[in-house]
């Protein structure tokens, strides 16, 4: 195949190098699959014709084939993957093609009897035909290649109509009507060896697949069975439901009356072959204009709701076309107007109705309405044509014409459209609630529970005799508006649970709740040997019994658990007054200056939970603790109190990893008040990296625009974990904020750096032609490839921000699955949610693992050479760039670079001063290898000191 030609097809039919002799394969397939079936419809319609009282029998006909494929297509699952999908097509496909000359030679020997058996055996057969089709074509072809293929595909399948159509009017002049079962057998032969052709080429998918599916059924347990849900749970998938239903009731009546008319004005066999010949001929063309030029543009531009309505608005004006003015052009108008539409814009629009359904419940409705509604709808309409055709006659002594059935046709459509109209609001508000469902978030505290059905939910758990169901019911409790009787004497008889936890959580619930207790309850837990539940029991009940509980509490200021001391402590401040105070105040005092590390942490905790600002001066020191426990409760207490004074302690913890997150929550209770100056300080480059790259995640929870505001300014930062946490930040915030805007061209602007950052490394790996086998070259790679992942992931924070409301997480985890059918998806789903311009500069760098194709896409991505590159990375303000630039020179022993590794040893960062001079090292010994060491013994560094006395004691052996 030329160059140009793959270009074209790669160009205009999106088929990739590798997929055009399969993509060709499959086209055959379905043009032979598909025109198999046409001609087979229009063969076994006319021979029908032939049977004496015909029309009478017609609605018999229709039940049996509802009843008879019904059954045949459940026996065929039940057996179709015990074979290869390929071998199961094979033998189909062999046992159709001696039926079909096997038939030809039945019409010439038997009775009528065998008319009516060849009309149901072709609809068995067109539904083999098609459902075989498609589950070969999905197991050769993952997500991403359908999206681009299926369409050129099936293609095949809309010319088979036209093609097909025309054949049989001209084949039919030739070799008459019977004969045309020598051209079905034909068309099956040329399916065959189809199907042949692609078990040599895509053998190993098929074998994927049906091993998948064999070692699933085979090693896999039995899933244990639950009650589920209902198929049709909601109004929204009855609505469905019922179209359906009435879609195939209609199409069912239509198609009578253009049968029973067609055969009562055309008597001669060949003369209704040719007319069948050419309404799908010319139904064919006009779908297929409609398929590959309207149906997108319907459903982008006029929405769903008009596309829905097409079909039964076309359909009733032919139905009313036919019953004013009966005769065969309206009755054509009528049949051929759901030829066109049904399977194209009509089809298109009811896959999108099922999407705002959850995919388990979409998967079992559709395989209950395909399998078993639509048989149902068939046979339906069927007993009704008969009862009216062949029964009611007898009784009315009148022979009911066709076209009048096109008044319950007419009525079914009305209801139709109407349904469509409520179900396009179903549909609205069934994706509204997909995509605003959330989980109760227990962080908002103006969440209450008040009905009676979450009340009982609430109590049952109280009463269950699993601990993690009580103590989840206490996370509720807190938001009930108002607990009630059962629900207080379930709390208190808690107390008694020989569960320490339940315990102190009913305990630690009491002590904010007041609910009608006796002291003495209380006063028996205070003895309790557990000391957690002694602490918890101390605050209860001078939270009940407040100043009257000082004396039997101050009995605990010498406890020798620091819990309870600090419990003691802390309910004497909080609940017993100025006696209290005094009574406590020496025990707090000397807990926050113990030499035991327990004390020292009990007493910070006191200090934030009797929350008096006032009291910032013990903390203080406390914040550089040695001891990580005491220095976590001293944060945490600060932050509780939030005194100005912890301002600037709380903002240097943000620089040790390790404090980090607990010195953002600390500095989040400050609120709005302390906004302003955060924002100064992250605007700052002066300021230490590592706070400024952590108030965004401060920002977020203050929450408001000005916060909105100054973290969308970060986006653009040259600092990478500042861009990264404001991106991520202004996620969150969207989240939680909904009325919150953003600056979207600055959005837009990060967004596009992210990936032109992402081409540049490609372009930096290509520059300095770095490959795998390597070793020298495995630093620098895994360098690129880190970069570009993250690259990566900041692009999909701002992806939120620019497409809010969608699971973009999701969608970024599944890019990177092993399975490259999960991968697929999760670039299908991309390819539907982005807009064109976004597409086009996302998926390429998804997709394109070959870095010189995605380049060559991209040519405004500047290529330099690998001298230039590496000169650039010396200088870079990034130390670990310089690093890996470093060590690539010096294992490759690149000379040419001394005078940047002796500026390197100048530089601010002591391990790039090291590995500047480890590089030195490498170089020829004719170089001035004393000198550099000289520079490096002089050296304030001590890492750098040792490391060139090593170096040099290694020269002097």
């Amino acid at each position: 195949m030329s160059k140009w030609f793959k270009e074209f097809l790669q160009t205009v039919f999106k088929i990739e190098p590798g997929e055009f002799i399969i993509t060709a394969i499959m086209f055959i397939y379905l043009q032979a699959a598909t025109g198999t079936f046409i001609v087979a419809r229009i063969t076994r319609d006319v021979i029908f014709m032939d049977i004496p009282g015909w029309r009478q029998k017609l609605p018999l006909v229709y039940m049996a084939v509802a009843i008879v494929v019904a059954v045949i297509m459940y026996l065929y699952t039940r057996v179709e993957r015990k074979l290869r999908r390929d071998r199961t097509n094979e033998i189909t496909l062999i046992v159709l093609f001696f039926l079909m000359i096997l038939s030809r030679y039945l019409l010439l020997i038997c009775d009528h009897w065998f008319k009516w058996a060849f009309y149901v055996l072709v609809e068995i057969m067109g539904s083999f035909l098609i459902v075989q089709f498609w589950s070969i074509a999905n197991e050769i072809f993952h997500t991403r290649q359908a999206k681009r293929l299926f369409a050129v595909i099936g293609s095949g399948g809309v010319l088979a109509n036209i093609i097909a159509g025309f054949g049989v009017r001209s084949l039919v002049k030739i070799i008459g009507t019977p004969n045309m079962l020598y051209v079905i057998a034909a068309l099956l032969a040329v399916a065959f060896v189809m199907v042949f052709l692609i078990s040599g080429r895509a053998k190993n998918e098929l074998e994927e697949a049906w091993q998948k599916k064999a070692v699933r059924r085979v090693n896999q347990p039995e899933p244990p069975k639950k009650e589920k849900e209902p198929i049709f749970a909601t109004r929204h998938l009855k609505t469905i439901a019922v179209i359906v239903v009435i879609t195939y009731i209609v199409s069912t009546l239509v198609d009578y009356e253009f049968k029973a008319i067609l055969g009562d004005i055309i008597t001669e066999t060949d003369a209704r072959s040719q007319y069948y010949g050419l309404f799908f001929g010319l139904t064919g063309i006009l779908a297929a204009i409609i398929q590959l030029f309207c149906t997108s543009r319907i459903l982008e531009r006029f929405g769903l709701l008009p596309a829905l309505l097409l079909l039964p608005c076309a359909m009733f004006g032919g139905s009313m076309a036919l019953f004013l003015l009966p005769s065969l052009l309206t009755v054509t108008l009528a049949k051929g107007s759901e030829n066109v539409l049904r399977y194209t814009v009509n089809d298109a629009a009811m896959q999108l109705l099922y999407l705002p359904v959850p995919a388990a419940q979409r998967g079992r409705a559709k395989a209950f309405i395909d399998g078993i509604l639509k048989h149902a709808a068939t046979g339906s309409a069927g007993l009704l044509l008969f009862l009216a055709t062949a029964i009611l006659p007898g009784f009315i002594n009148y022979h009911i014409k066709p076209e009048y059935f096109s008044l319950p046709a007419m009525a079914l459509l009305l209801i139709w459209a109407l349904l469509v109209i409520r179900l396009k609001k179903e549909y609205v508000a069934s994706l509204l609630n997909t995509l605003h469902k959330r989980r109760l978030d227990f962080s908002d505290s103006s969440i209450k529970i008040n009905d009676e059905n979450t009340l009982k939910v609430v109590l049952d758990a109280l009463s269950s005799n699993k601990r993690g169901y009580v103590l989840h019911a206490f996370e509720l409790l807190p938001f009930v508006e108002q607990t009630g009787k059962e629900i207080n004497d379930k709390i208190i008889e808690l107390l008694s649970s020989g569960d320490h936890n339940v315990q102190i959580a009913a305990l630690d619930y009491l002590a904010k709740a007041a609910l009608p207790i006796q002291a003495d309850k209380l006063r028996e837990l205070l003895k309790s040997p557990n000391e957690a539940v002694r602490a918890a029991a101390i605050k209860a009940y001078s939270a009940r019994e407040k100043q009257k509980a000082a004396p039997e509490i101050e009995i605990f200021l010498d406890d020798e658990s620091p819990l309870v001391k600090a419990s003691a402590v802390s309910s004497l401040i909080r609940f017993c007054g100025l006696n209290g105070v005094l009574r406590s105040a020496d025990t707090l005092k000397n807990m926050l200056a113990a030499q035991d590390i327990k004390l020292r942490e009990m007493g910070a905790r006191v200090l934030g939970e009797i929350n008096v600002p006032t009291f910032y001066e013990p903390l203080l020191p406390m914040l550089k603790d040695e001891s990580h426990e005491v220095r976590s409760a001293a944060i945490e207490a600060a932050g509780k109190l939030h005194a100005e004074e912890f301002l600037q302690p709380l903002l240097e913890e943000l620089k040790d990893s390790r404090f980090a997150a607990m010195a953002v929550n600390a500095l989040v209770r400050y609120g709005s008040a302390i906004e302003e100056e955060l924002i100064a300080i992250m605007d700052d480059s002066q300021k230490d990296p590592k706070v400024r790259e952590n108030i965004p995640k401060i920002l977020v929870r203050i929450g408001g625009q000005k916060s909105a505001d100054a973290v969308s300014k970060q986006l653009l930062s040259p600092l990478l974990p500042l861009r990264f946490n404001a991106s991520r930040a202004l996620s969150l915030l969207l989240l939680g904020h909904q009325e919150i805007t953003f600056d979207m061209p600055t959005v837009r602007a990060a967004f596009n750096g992210e990936v032109g950052e992402f081409l540049e490394s490609a372009a930096m790996e290509l520059d300095l032609a770095i490959t795998d086998g390597n070793k020298s070259d495995l630093l620098f790679l895994d360098t690129f490839r880190h970069r570009r992942q993250l690259n990566l992931k900041r692009i999909f924070k701002l992806l939120e921000i620019i497409y809010p409301g969608t699971s973009w997480e999701v969608i970024y985890q599944n890019l990177g699955s092993p399975q490259k059918n999960i991968r697929a998806n999760a670039i299908e789903l991309l390819d539907n949610i982005l807009e064109a311009a976004d597409k086009a500069l996302i998926l390429p760098i998804i997709e394109l693992t070959d870095l010189k194709v995605l380049l060559s896409k991209n040519p405004q991505i500047r290529r330099r050479s690998a001298d230039e590159r590496l000169k650039d990375f010396l200088s870079s303000r990034d130390r670990w760039l310089q690093n890996v630039a470093i060590y690539y020179i010096g294992t490759k022993k690149l000379s040419t670079f001394v005078l940047q590794l002796e500026a390197a040893q100048k530089a601010a960062d002591e391990v790039v001063r090291q590995s500047a001079l480890w590089a030195l090292s490498r170089m020829p010994r004719h170089m001035n290898s004393a000198h550099y060491l000289e520079v490096a013994l002089a050296d304030r560094s001590p890492l750098v000191k040792n490391y060139a006395l090593s170096l040099k004691a290694e020269l002097n052996r």
